[in-house]
């Protein structure tokens, strides 16, 4: 109680500390907590005022409808057929590049609407082990009263029970190698959906979207990259320009045989099953779009939505840093990128434009390899009777702090194709983001430095960056 003694030789108590439901103070259909004597109607005692605002009285937002669509292998024929008669451009410049790249997924969305059904929000209360003997056996509960009821829910409860058990068997007796995967992450329990207040200033929490977004950008991109000279003291012998060979169907089918169906699609939401069937229909249409971006050294698939999801086991979940961006990009873009990688990786080996110590973009090098020439280094050093020092460097953000010119210079120091190095600079310079978290949107950010993060080619410009160092 907080009381206020009317006796000058008897001190006030006063409460210190409320203790208020953290899920409803998120919800905010409380308000915050007053202490007030002029409230408290003459009495020596003082009001505690909490203002309610119940949860039908505040506006809920819709779920926001699902884009892309339930693609079904049984209807692959209609789908073809449906896709074939539709016509493309004729590409000529940059403008009618972007034109054909959005051409080339409109027709794919048009022909999907014909043929299959759009994806609908989940049921929040619906699970998979639910069968018809649950439905019954509840319809029983809400049949009865009294006693009878007590007994009806727990059958019920047996019926649930045994419902699981039978769903979990049929999963694992009947599993395929994707489900057997999706079982061993059961044990990691359930991610949150819900990215609670963070804190966007010093002791200061915020749950508005635009100042978490805010947070979210200034430490996951680089926002003020210092100015460096591409051209250094260190810099390699130029190469000649090498010979751009043009991209052919066979490489592009090459390229869709290695991809995954359930690899996330991006802000298109089509995937790459769709785009099988879209190539297996038309394979000039991939060939002329992929070779005249090249050729006009632009990049037209230049937009990624950025998932925001936590890191597992962190202290504290209200820093920005507790969470881990998940960059999603379209792939009709990561295709043409995976193609161009596949070029590069076959310049790098045939020019030796790699040093042998880059394990990572080599054949036949893996990480079992650079453990081994540091083991055999170390031996030899130990029967030599010398001391061995292993200077280890972790670069934090790495991709995010790559600077463009400098790779640029690299890679056009290398000898790959001219028209090949400005592509390159469209690719790294031209790409718009949006944050996702929260069941929201953020507005587009531009992003004029780093590599973005779940390309193909990433790694590869990240090798062919940090090879003068090695």
């Amino acid at each position: 109680m907080t009381w206020e003694s009317g006796h000058d030789d008897h001190h006030p108590l006063v409460l210190d500390l409320a203790l208020l439901n953290e899920a409803v103070a998120i919800s905010r259909q409380i308000s915050d907590l007053q202490i007030s004597f002029q409230e408290s109607l003459t009495s020596d005692h003082a009001a505690l005022c909490l203002l309610w605002y119940p949860a039908e009285s505040i506006t809920i937002a819709p779920p926001p409808t699902l884009t892309g669509f339930k693609v079904d292998n049984l209807y692959m024929d209609l789908w073809l057929k449906n896709f074939s008669p539709l016509p493309s451009l004729e590409i000529t410049d940059i403008p009618s590049l972007d034109l054909a790249a959005r051409q080339l997924h409109d027709n794919i969305d048009h022909t999907s609407s014909w043929v299959f059904s759009r994806w609908k929000a989940p049921d929040p209360h619906g699970v998979r082990w639910w069968n018809p003997d649950c439905d019954v056996t509840l319809s029983g509960v809400y049949a009865t009263s009294g006693q009878p009821k007590k007994a009806a829910i727990k059958n019920l409860c047996k019926v649930i029970a045994h419902s699981k058990c039978q769903w979990a068997h049929d999963f694992l007796h009947h599993t395929t190698s994707d489900n057997l995967w999706e079982a061993t992450a059961w044990c990691k329990g359930r991610s949150i959906k819900y990215i609670p207040p963070l804190l966007v200033a010093p002791l200061c929490l915020s749950d508005d979207i635009r100042e978490m977004t805010e947070a979210f950008k200034d430490c996951f991109f680089l926002t003020d990259h210092p100015k460096v000279d591409p051209f250094q003291e260190e810099d390699p012998t130029p190469l000649p320009p090498c010979t751009l060979h043009p991209i052919t169907s066979k490489e592009i089918a090459m390229a869709l045989s290695t991809t995954s169906n359930k690899s996330a699609p991006g802000l298109s939401r089509i995937n790459y099953q769709l785009l099988k069937w879209a190539f297996h229909s038309c394979p000039d249409c991939f060939v002329d779009l992929f070779n005249a971006a090249v050729s006009l050294s632009h990049h037209p698939w230049s937009t990624a939505l950025v998932v925001i999801i936590p890191k597992p086991a962190k202290p504290d979940y209200s820093l920005p840093k507790a969470y881990r961006p998940i960059s999603l990009l379209k792939c009709c873009g990561k295709l043409l990128e995976k193609i161009v990688a596949k070029h590069v990786l076959n310049d790098i080996h045939h020019y030796n434009i790699l040093p042998p110590t880059q394990f990572g973009s080599h054949d036949y090098h893996c990480a079992i390899d650079a453990t081994l020439y540091l083991v055999h280094n170390a031996q030899a050093a130990v029967w030599a009777s010398l001391v061995a020092s292993v200077v280890l460097f972790d670069i934090q953000g790495f991709f995010n702090n790559i600077n463009i010119t400098c790779i640029v210079h690299i890679f056009c120091n290398r000898g790959f194709p001219p028209s090949l190095c400005d592509w390159v600079i469209s690719f790294l310079s031209e790409c718009h983001i949006q944050l996702s978290f929260n069941g929201i949107k953020s507005d587009p950010i531009l992003l004029n430095h780093g590599t973005p993060q779940g390309s193909p080619l990433s790694p590869i410009l990240s090798a062919i960056y940090t090879a003068p160092l090695l």
